[in-house]
């Protein structure tokens, strides 16, 4: 599961503590790339932070992927968090994964971007 520095997702603190995801270069997310965003936000901080996913490419996931988003382990870690999407294909997955997953992630809403 060792993807970090070869992912594409790029993990940044902004200002305010607000921990942004950039996607834009993954088209299907997979439980490897999501694990880098946990060792990356790890590396960043131990503390519970919001998080802002972006991204204007993705078509997919793995449900290994939304298993591990949805543990325990990531709940301790999120304050909030927020997923903008930039296509109509996005915003539905995104919908879908709100929906049928019911992450324990306080907060978590999606936000159509254009």
């Amino acid at each position: 599961m060792a993807l970090m520095g070869n992912t594409s997702a790029k993990v940044s603190l902004r200002d305010g503590g607000i921990l942004h995801v950039d996607l834009r270069d993954i088209q299907h997310i997979r439980l490897e790339h999501m694990h880098d965003i946990y060792l990356q936000h790890k590396a960043i901080s131990n503390q519970k932070l919001p998080i802002l996913f972006t991204g204007n490419n993705i078509v997919g996931y793995d449900r290994e992927a939304v298993q591990f988003v949805s543990s325990p382990e990531i709940a301790g870690i999120t304050r909030a968090s927020a997923i903008i999407t930039r296509s109509l294909l996005e915003q539905y997955l995104g919908r879908m994964f709100i929906w049928y997953n019911k992450p324990p992630l306080p907060g978590a809403n999606l936000y159509l971007n254009g």
